[in-house]
C-alpha cells in the first residue's frame, strides 16, 4: 500500500479519493482553519493541522507523474525544461493531433 500525505487540504476531496484508491493517507494540513474543521468532519480517523510553519517529515522513496505513465507534470516550464512559449505549441499540437482521425 502506498503512502500520502494530503496538503492544501481543504474539506478532504482529495483525501477521500485517495483512500478510496488504495491510499493510505497519513497526515493532511491546511492553513485556513475552517478548512481543518471540514476536513476532520469529513475525515475522522485521519490526522490534522493546521500549520503555517514548515515541519521535517522522515523521507520515504516518492512515485513520480512520469511521461511513461501517460501523466504530464503541470508546468514543466517552471523548472526550466520548456519555455511557456513552447510548452503551449507542444500542448495544442498534442491535442490537436489526440483529436483528429488518423487513416
Amino acid at each position: 500500500m502506498f503512502t500520502a500525505i494530503d496538503l492544501f487540504s481543504e474539506f478532504g476531496g482529495w483525501t477521500r479519493g485517495g483512500v478510496d484508491a488504495g491510499l493510505q493517507v497519513l497526515w493532511a494540513a491546511n492553513h485556513w482553519s475552517a478548512a481543518v474543521e471540514w476536513h476532520t468532519k469529513n475525515n475522522p480517523d485521519k490526522n490534522h493541522s493546521e500549520t503555517k510553519k514548515a515541519y521535517a517529515v522522515k523521507r520515504k522513496p516518492l512515485i513520480f507523474m512520469v511521461p511513461e505513465a501517460g501523466i504530464e507534470p503541470a508546468r514543466p516550464y517552471e523548472r526550466g525544461i520548456l519555455s511557456p512559449v513552447v510548452f503551449l505549441y507542444l500542448s495544442m499540437r498534442y491535442a490537436i493531433y489526440r483529436t483528429s482521425i488518423h487513416v
